[in-house]
């Protein structure tokens, strides 16, 4: 046995709860994962009775009442393998009509026996020791998973007199508490004792249950402080990132990661997602036994909460951080649980007057509430004396945001736009972040209004200064400003070569804007190099982002095969990112699309109308309009014209809603149902004016698009220079962007026809040409 081999010495055995197994006799009886767990939790709770109905919740992970007797067929195993004698057991014990206890050896085993070295928190011991050195109280504070419980236990373990400890976790009122503390023992502990007393926060007004502890030595773990007057407080801060790396270095050897250094830039940023918390660390580790650290930290930024390791020796409620966030989140108010899910809009440091400006009005005080979340460990004062938030906090908190995460952002958002000077420069990442969040939901008002507070700005320091070019960039763009945004996206791209790690971001940006002038094989190059680049950084969401576009360009010069790679390898990319709501809600839209470029017109009407609802749920009008603008092509195309109308006409007002440039659009569209319906004159005047719009924009590709449409309208109204005129531009510009698309054939043809049946024979021909090459490049 090595000498940080975690062994619990029983009266008949040995115990291995890292290796699950019992060493007696000079056997080796395995214990089986369930077996080991029960008894995991029995050491971490000592002397207390526990019912079965609590054991099955808190093992077993049952939610509601369950009728099973596998809580008694467990036990029965475990004396069998740890007992001397099964029938008259010395440490797993029946409680008369309620259910079982642990008895631990002579001089204890209450604490999850503590193996390992401590790393960083060397000094904290010295002071505790200190201030342990006379009768009193202390508690120790700090955030879920920081290891209040681990220091405690330390020090317990180097104590020179007896050691008490008490699990207030079970004792959720004093009354319980006293009797858990008479059981133990404490009241007899000689001067020299200490009593341990594990997460103090779960039992209310425990101040009462501890005045027999007076004239002792008391060492308490609690999210927040008792408020008695003898109480000394020590708050335990979050590893620094030297000993928080060799933490997590150590640990990921020990899970069989070989020269984890040689992963040490990954290492680093999975200790600063982690924020220094050991059991973050500590669970971080166990997965790399199965992924590589660049892998783990992908799964990192986008899921935080989902680390997870059922340990035999940890007990449950540190077998992954979402349920140790869980346990904090209980003890909450809900005005207090609504103001923390508010905070978590911040993406960084906030002042006390950035959150009372973002809290929703509530019962209590802004400044109340923060008073609250801070002395609860869910809040901390930043160096420069702002407040933070941990990363796994945030990330917990802003799961229960629910339907107030819109009003929630745009308050962050309008206090964003009125910073200024120094105040905005300090605050630039929020001011970044609430652009972002209003661009996504199609805020075009509060995205100019942070525009407006950027160009106030002047020049800043990289990457807030890319960042802020992109987004002006894609502001320009949805505005329909389409030579502006190119001048931002070129701007980004040429400032990103000092910044590689925005390469991927500015290369997005660009290539989609190819796209949208009709400059579809320089906008697949850039997005290509955009996929590379992202996969390069690790950075998945962005890859997956690139590819669902690229898939988007592919199709629209025909690459059918290519487009279907492509969005399938970003559906599976975000699958395993856990479906982030819109880039999933994209990737359905650009599947939709796929399917009309195929003819598969039932499957795509399927994929926009989920678009839609999904982007409807996300508070994204914009995305919205589109989706149900698609939605109308999949069903005029199967001939259901009424309702292809209503949802265009849905999608116009949409697109006129959030003053986007894009509405026309949904106007030609509805131009092409007026021309089947035979009003080929009210269909040719929606299509002059569309075409004045995209050519003030400089969609070329649209502009070729439109030209078509208007073929069977001029042709029907028997002028034929503007049929020759309009001919000649859809060829030209069709051909330069490699444009294709379905009702470019079947209008071409109509006009072929009407030209033909005019006594035109080169415009039929031309018309025909025309047709043929669309067909041949949809077939492809």
């Amino acid at each position: 046995m090595t000498a940080d081999t975690p062994l619990l010495h029983l009266s008949a055995c040995q115990v291995d709860l890292t290796r699950r197994e019992v060493r007696r006799g000079g056997h080796t009886l395995p214990l089986n994962p369930r077996e080991a767990e029960l008894l995991a939790w029995f050491v971490a709770h000592p002397v207390r009775p526990a019912t079965r109905q609590e054991l099955l919740r808190e093992v077993w992970g049952y939610r509601g009442g369950a009728r099973t007797r596998v809580v008694d067929m467990t036990v029965r195993r475990l004396r069998e393998k740890l007992e001397a004698d099964p029938a008259d057991p010395q440490h797993v014990l029946t409680v008369r009509g309620m259910g079982y206890r642990f008895e631990p050896p002579a001089g204890g085993a209450a604490l999850s026996p503590q193996r390992d070295p401590l790393f960083g928190r060397e000094a904290a011991l010295r002071a505790l020791g200190e201030r342990l050195q006379h009768p009193g109280l202390v508690t120790l504070l700090g955030p879920p998973g920081v290891g209040k419980t681990r220091l405690a236990a330390c020090l317990a373990e180097g104590w020179s007199g007896p050691v008490v400890v008490v699990d207030a976790g079970a004792c959720p009122r004093p009354e319980a508490l006293q009797e858990a503390l008479e059981a133990s023992g404490a009241a007899a502990l000689p001067p020299d004792g200490l009593v341990v007393i594990d997460h103090l926060e779960r039992c209310a007004e425990a101040g009462r249950a501890l005045s027999a502890l007076r004239g002792r030595r008391a060492l308490c773990t609690s999210l927040h402080a008792l408020g008695v007057a003898e109480e000394q407080r020590v708050v335990v801060a979050p590893l620094d990132p030297a000993p928080a790396l060799a933490l997590l270095v150590d640990r990921a050897r020990r899970a069989g990661l070989d020269e984890p250094l040689r992963w040490e830039a990954a290492l680093k940023e999975i200790v600063a997602l982690s924020d220094g918390l050991p059991l973050a660390l500590e669970l971080a580790a166990a997965q790399l036994a199965a992924l590589q650290p660049p892998a783990l930290l992908q799964r990192l930024r986008s899921r935080p909460l989902e680390l997870a390791s059922e340990a035999p020796d940890r007990p449950p409620r540190h077998h992954s951080l979402r349920r140790a966030l869980e346990a904090a989140w209980a003890l909450l108010d809900p005005e207090e649980r609504g103001a923390l899910a508010t905070l978590s809009v911040f993406v960084g440091p906030f002042s006390v007057e950035a959150a009372e400006a973002t809290l929703a009005p509530a019962e209590r005080s802004g400044w109340q509430l923060l008073r609250r979340l801070t002395e609860r460990s869910l809040l901390a004062r930043a160096g420069d004396g702002r407040l933070r938030m941990l990363h796994a906090v945030r990330a917990f908190a802003a799961e229960h945001l629910g339907d107030a995460r819109a009003a929630a952002e745009r308050r962050h958002g309008l206090w964003a736009c009125q910073l200024r000077g120094d105040v905005a420069l300090a605050h630039l990442d929020e001011l970044l972040a609430a652009m972002q969040r209003a661009l996504d939901r199609s805020d075009l008002e509060l995205a100019t209004a942070g525009c407006r507070t950027l160009e106030r700005l002047g020049a800043f320091q990289d990457p807030q200064q890319i960042e802020s070019t992109l987004l002006r960039g894609r502001l320009a763009r949805v505005r329909g400003a389409l030579a502006q945004a190119e001048a931002h996206a070129e701007l980004a791209l040429s400032d990103s070569a000092a910044r590689p790690d925005l390469q991927a971001q500015a290369l997005h940006s660009l290539g989609w804007l190819r796209n949208l002038q009709g400059r579809l094989d320089e906008g697949i190059a850039l997005l290509e190099r955009a996929a590379a680049r992202a996969q390069e950084d690790g950075d998945t969401a962005l890859r997956a982002s690139a590819l669902c576009d690229l898939g988007v360009c592919r199709s629209e010069v025909g690459d059918r095969t290519g487009a279907r790679v492509d969005l399938e390898a970003a559906r599976a990319l975000l699958q395993a990112l856990g479906d982030p709501p819109q880039a999933t809600a994209d990737c359905v839209m650009s599947l939709g699309l796929l399917g009309l470029a195929e003819g598969a017109w039932g499957q795509a009407q399927a994929a926009f109308q989920d678009a839609a609802e999904r982007y409807g749920a996300l508070g994204v009008p914009l995305g919205r309009a589109w989706a149900l603008n698609n939605l109308g092509e999949a069903l005029r195309l199967q001939g259901q014209r009424r309702s292809a109308a209503r949802a265009y006409e849905a999608a116009l007002e949409g697109f006129r809603r959030v003053g986007s440039g894009d509405g026309f659009v949904a106007e030609a569209n509805l131009a092409l149902l007026q021309l089947d319906s035979g009003d080929a004159a009210g269909a040719r005047a929606v299509l002059e004016r569309t075409l004045r719009t995209v050519q003030g924009q400089g969609r070329r590709a649209r502009q070729g698009l439109v030209h078509a449409m208007l073929l069977p309208c001029v042709a029907l109204a028997g002028e034929q220079a503007a049929l020759g005129r309009h001919l000649g531009e859809a060829r030209r510009l069709l051909a330069e962007t490699g444009f294709v698309d379905h009702d470019v054939a079947r209008l071409a043809e109509q006009a072929a026809r009407e030209a033909e049946a005019r006594g035109w024979p080169d415009e039929a021909r031309g018309c025909a040409a025309l047709a043929l090459d669309q067909r041949q490049a949809l077939l492809g």
